[in-house]
């Protein structure tokens, strides 16, 4: 643990570790490697998380679990949650949530980054702050705003 704690960002082997012992997949569906359990389960991985004496750890995989994994499995489409979802259930991949923003927070009503559609490409226009696991991400999942 101390060792983890000094590097500053243990991510990558922790999700390796957990994913190796099969602890973040129960609650995905069969079809992407998981074993479509209930969410439950993913509570109680949380609350054993919760005994380590340190933060960090409960809060990286509940933000690449239970908010960014589960987003990107429920709204993304079948092309990216099938390359996505069973690197990120073993522990292969980290995935980040980019939500909040300077003049916003975490308001979802008041965020302003936006995107168009430009032929076969999105353009993303604004900023995000504090965005969770950025700096170890492979992935980012962005809420935003479309345009027109």
């Amino acid at each position: 643990m101390d060792q983890w704690e000094q590097s500053g960002y243990p991510v990558r082997s922790i999700l390796r570790i957990l994913g190796k012992h099969g602890l973040l997949h129960k609650s995905f569906s069969i079809e992407f490697g998981g074993e479509g359990l209930s969410l439950w389960h993913n509570v109680i991985l949380q609350e054993e998380l919760s005994k380590i004496p340190a933060g960090s750890i409960g809060m990286l995989v509940a933000t690449h679990l239970d908010i960014v994994s589960s987003m990107l499995a429920r709204y993304g489409s079948t092309k990216i949650v099938t390359s996505w979802i069973p690197k990120a259930i073993k522990g292969e991949v980290v995935l980040s949530l980019a939500l909040s923003e300077r003049n916003a927070g975490s308001d979802l009503t008041s965020i302003d980054t936006h995107y168009i559609k430009d032929g076969d490409k999105y353009v993303l226009s604004g900023e995000k702050w504090f965005i969770t696991n950025a700096l170890h991400a492979d992935g980012f999942v962005f809420l935003l705003e479309k345009t027109q």
